[in-house]
């Protein structure tokens, strides 16, 4: 971002919440876009001319935080180094902490707040407001917050009504009328006693509001559970409220999600405040072309070579990375092309799914990755073909 733009992530004038911690967590590794998050967290993924985490962080600014802590993994200098320079303005104070885990282990949101428990100790904020770095939302945290100190309980989770709740078995938990909720909130089912999932009990949650005393007396007296033991915990001590949001929202840890998302963002169609863009971060392959675009197809060409055949690129609801080069010809559908990534002319893909899988990743939703390893190994095998000779023999074959 150039200076004029971090200035901008600044939130204007007007009342600020002191007593408050923000708690960003940029330690994940979002398992399904692993082999574009492979040299850096899913935090730092360029998303439509963003970092995936500055939506997070815009969505934040705009609460005047007292203080945001932002958990990343050890690995993730250029991350930090990023949202120091772009986002230290935008905030009273600013603290990045190390998740002290290895880079092939998995993180969890308790590895993040146990990683502060010293800073929230000290700070004895009134809540503490956990975000999730790999999401795309508009979230108003001050009325999160309003509901959060009406309902009088000790943790609050934002979700969206209109989807099924990740965090229970029961998809609907409204159940039973829970009369000693207030505001907006409301209780799990206590008639199906829903039980809180294991394996991904924060996937769809917006936000989490805590009360500090609460969650410390939780960290410091049961150190090793994770997040689901934790709101298991509220649960079972009716400390637990939903507050329901109709907020433009993506959860980003897929690789359809990931596509379809900036595409969302880059046709304008997303509905939302967003982030200053990074000038940096922007894609290289329309720079000085030809352009024709309607919906989600893009037809471009070199100026000098527009008038032959085969020179028009096509993208049909595709996305190139910064970093990734097309060549003249290609034609590309339902596709993303990682950072790196340099497309053969004449390539198709998103047309033959059985061709696809045998050289890229295809997603359960139908989005295929171009990496530059699985080009370079498209491209050795195809020559193996031409020449007849096979590559890298193994040991003892004549």
């Amino acid at each position: 971002m150039t200076a004029d733009d971090a200035a901008s992530t600044c939130p204007p004038e007007g009342e600020g919440a002191e007593d408050i911690l923000v708690v960003l967590m940029a330690n994940g590794r979002a398992p399904g876009l692993h082999e574009l998050s492979g040299v850096g967290d899913a935090a730092a993924l360029p998303l439509a001319g963003r970092r995936l985490a500055d939506f997070a962080l815009h969505c934040a600014a705009h609460l005047r935080p007292g203080a945001i802590a932002v958990v990343t993994r050890p690995s993730s200098a250029a991350l930090r180094q990023h949202v120091s320079l772009a986002w230290a303005d935008a905030f009273a104070r600013l603290i990045l902490r190390e998740e002290p885990v290895g880079d092939g282990e998995d993180a969890s949101p308790t590895d993040a707040l146990q990683t502060l428990r010293g800073d929230i100790g000290a700070l004895r904020p009134r809540s503490v407001l956990l975000l999730r770095a790999d999401q795309v939302v508009t979230l108003d945290l001050r009325d999160l917050l309003a509901a959060h100190h009406a309902n009088g309980r000790a943790v609050t989770l934002a979700v969206r009504p209109d989807l099924p709740g990740p965090a229970f078995d029961d998809p609907e938990p409204e159940g039973e009328a829970d009369d000693t909720m207030h505001g907006p909130c409301r209780g799990p089912s206590r008639r199906n006693s829903p039980e809180i999932r294991g394996s991904a009990p924060f996937a769809g949650v917006q936000a989490c509001a805590f009360e500090t005393g609460w969650l410390l007396d939780r960290l410091r007296s049961q150190p090793a559970d994770g997040i689901a033991d934790i709101l298991r915990a509220a649960l079972r001590a009716g400390e637990l409220a939903i507050w329901p949001s109709q907020r433009f929202w993506r959860d980003v840890t897929t690789l359809d999600a990931f596509r379809e998302t900036w595409l969302e963002i880059a046709q304008g169609r997303a509905g939302c405040a967003l982030p200053p863009e990074d000038p940096l971060l922007r894609s290289e392959d329309a720079t000085g072309r030809l352009s024709l675009e309607t919906g989600g197809l893009v037809l471009s060409a070199s100026p000098w070579g527009a008038r032959r055949r085969g020179r028009w690129t096509l993208l049909e609801d595709s996305v190139v990375m910064p970093g990734a080069r097309l060549a003249p010809g290609a034609r590309l559908c339902r596709t993303i092309a990682a950072p790196g990534a340099v497309i053969p002319a004449g390539l198709c893909v998103g047309e033959d799914p059985d061709e696809d899988r045998r050289w890229f990743r295809v997603a359960p939703g139908g989005t295929t990755l171009i990496t530059p390893s699985m080009l370079a190994r498209r491209a050795a095998e195809r020559m193996r073909l031409r020449t007849g000779f096979r590559l890298n023999p193994q040991p003892g074959a004549s």
